[in-house]
């Protein structure tokens, strides 16, 4: 999912913030995902901030039931994500696309997405990873290197 994020840092000089909006389902795993992906950022030279207001904490009720049934957690989260665009204003967003086939990736392009319609005055190219489902209709194919 870095890896265009990765190019256009290393070839552009793009600055690349990594959203963290959700730690697993795992409790007892959240701190430990939350230290791994701060190594990895360090590694890649990409800033890291979570989507949560507490560094480590994500954001709760990104799940597909909470935006079907629009809950008062999804309305937060998606407030929460219309505040980072616009704070961010960024250029491009990278998310999972809607047929991904985890519950958290799909929800996560929903999210995404409503918040981006909400947003009429930035207009950032998104685009949709795939990381357990392929896409039905890409239309992007990143070249890396070892």
């Amino acid at each position: 999912m870095g890896g265009l994020a990765l190019r256009l840092r290393q070839e552009s000089g793009w600055r690349v913030v990594n959203v963290a909006l959700t730690f697993g389902s795992r409790l007892e795993r959240r701190a430990e995902r939350w230290t791994e992906l701060q190594a990895s950022c360090q590694v890649l030279g990409f800033d890291l901030m979570c989507a949560g207001e507490t560094p480590g904490m994500g954001l709760e009720g990104v799940r597909t039931a909470d935006a079907a049934a629009n809950t008062v957690l999804w309305q937060l989260a998606v407030q929460r994500i219309e505040a980072l665009l616009a704070e961010y204003k960024p250029r491009v967003v990278i998310c999972p696309h809607r047929l991904d086939g985890h519950t958290a990736h799909i929800a996560t392009a929903l999210l995404v997405e409503q918040a981006l319609e909400s947003s009429p005055a930035l207009s950032p190219h998104l685009l949709q990873s795939e990381y357990w489902n392929t896409q039905l209709e890409p239309r992007l194919m990143v070249a890396l290197s070892d």
